[in-house]
């Protein structure tokens, strides 16, 4: 006995095939959607950036943050495009999840913020309860990865007090407190 997963990332199709075939293929083969989404999208963008200069998404110890110790100058102007385009993107996915709702698609959303080990339990019944293996599908949960970037915005990007003026008044000024 088994179960199905499938981890796509919303940059892999998902808006854009949920007309053509993802909604008829989850209903077909009776699936859930774990939504797992960041609220501070700015967190996203940076460790993005951050990904592209040091090139390690995981961290297995606390031993391998010293590759955090750099500060990253970021484009603020680009910052800000990316935000946008993130925030359009997630109005799309949630339109999407609205509509699996409606088909009787069970979703649950997750804030990557938020996860604790209550949130992956809540997860794991989440997906068991539509099984036909739910009282005997067990997986083994495992923390095999550590947050990347630890720090706070201002200790990780050179240029901060540009960016905190560009986000000033703006609908994103709350994620450089994040």
């Amino acid at each position: 006995k088994s179960i199905l997963g499938i981890n796509l990332k919303v940059n892999q199709g998902f808006v854009e095939d949920w007309d053509p075939w993802w909604r008829d293929f989850l209903l077909k083969a009776h699936m859930s959607i774990i939504w797992l989404y960041r609220k501070n999208t700015l967190r996203l963008v940076i460790s993005a950036e951050l990904l592209k200069l040091s090139g390690v998404s995981v961290v297995l110890n606390s031993k391998d943050r010293s590759r955090d110790a750099a500060k990253l100058t970021v484009k603020v102007k680009y910052i800000l495009y990316e935000l946008q385009k993130l925030k359009d993107r997630e109005k799309d996915v949630l339109k999407r999840l609205a509509q699996a709702e409606d088909a009787g698609i069970p979703v649950l959303r997750l804030a990557y913020e938020k996860l604790s080990h209550a949130s992956v339990a809540l997860a794991e019944r989440f997906v068991l309860y539509r099984a036909r293996c739910s009282k005997t599908c067990r997986g083994r949960r495992e923390d095999i990865a550590k947050k990347q970037h630890n720090k706070r915005l201002n200790e990780t990007v050179e240029n901060f007090d540009e960016l905190k003026a560009a986000l000033k008044g703006t609908e994103f000024e709350w994620m450089l407190k994040g």
